[in-house]
């Protein structure tokens, strides 16, 4: 399904995704997880996918980046062009400067995604020393100050910490450090609040917000949650069965609810009684 750029931000489009496809070749048959989907955010909106789980949101923002296990993943068809460049198909080592420099990720669980065996300071700042091969002394500098800047108390002593010795909340907070130390265009947020309590899930959002309006960065926001985009994003696309159903702005997908799957999953949210 084809979706057109009705942002109310202002701005190019940073990012044009068309017609992708990508299945899974299995021993029971062939799982069309994405089919057909196409979408576009631009510089600075923030773009939120919602959908039930297996829905397909995150396997299409996943292989964006190419991180889809090949196989038994096959991108089968479709362009992805960021900033000119097609990343289903240029050559890896132009990949590789883009992931974790110009796009970056947040995992779903902070916990998985940070290694347990490394210091949460050389976790910080890779990204910094790979890509903008800077001295490990500077680096270690910015990180001190990305931890600051995530709400991370006495960071000069949190660098030398292991994963394991931050909450979970903490845990988050440092993988939107390691996200934003490179100061990238685009972050992909895969459901970075699942894991989180209703009080650290809001300081999370609170906290991407604040960075996005002081980089200007773009947002896509994966999530199983309709309710959580009603005020965090500009443009919602609602995904099922690998394919996206209805996109529209924020107030109309709430308001003007045009396909029944929609009204389906915004019935489904409780109520306050």
């Amino acid at each position: 399904m084809s979706e057109e750029n009705r942002s109310t931000n202002s701005g190019e489009t940073l990012l044009r995704v068309d017609n992708l496809s990508i299945h899974f070749h299995t021993r029971a048959g062939i799982i069309r997880a994405v089919d057909d989907v196409s979408f576009s955010i631009n510089n600075g909106e923030t773009l939120g996918i919602v959908g039930e789980s297996g829905s397909g949101k995150s396997v299409a923002c996943y292989s964006l980046l190419r991180l889809i296990p090949q196989p038994p993943g096959k991108i089968e068809s479709g362009h992805a062009l960021f900033d000119h460049v097609d990343l289903l198909r240029c050559p890896n080592e132009q990949l590789r400067d883009i992931c974790g420099n110009r796009i970056t990720m947040i995992f779903q669980d902070p916990m998985t995604s940070l290694n347990p065996y490394m210091r949460i300071g050389d976790q910080v700042i890779e990204p910094l020393v790979i890509h903008r091969r800077i001295s490990h002394t500077e680096a270690w500098q910015h990180g001190i100050e990305a931890l600051r800047e995530v709400g991370i108390q006495d960071p000069v002593s949190r660098m030398r910490s292991y994963p394991h010795e931050f909450s979970g909340g903490m845990r988050q907070r440092v993988m939107i450090a390691t996200s934003l130390i490179t100061k990238p265009r685009l972050l992909v947020a895969d459901e970075p609040t699942t894991a989180l309590d209703v009080t650290v899930q809001a300081q999370v959002l609170e906290l991407i917000r604040k960075m996005q309006l002081e980089l200007g960065i773009a947002v896509i926001f994966i999530t199983h949650d309709i309710g959580i985009v009603s005020s965090f994003c500009d443009r919602v696309l609602v995904m099922y069965a690998g394919r996206i159903l209805e996109a529209a702005p924020t107030e109309q997908l709430f308001y003007q609810p045009k396909h029944p799957y929609n009204r389906a999953l915004q019935n489904a949210i409780p109520a306050l009684h």
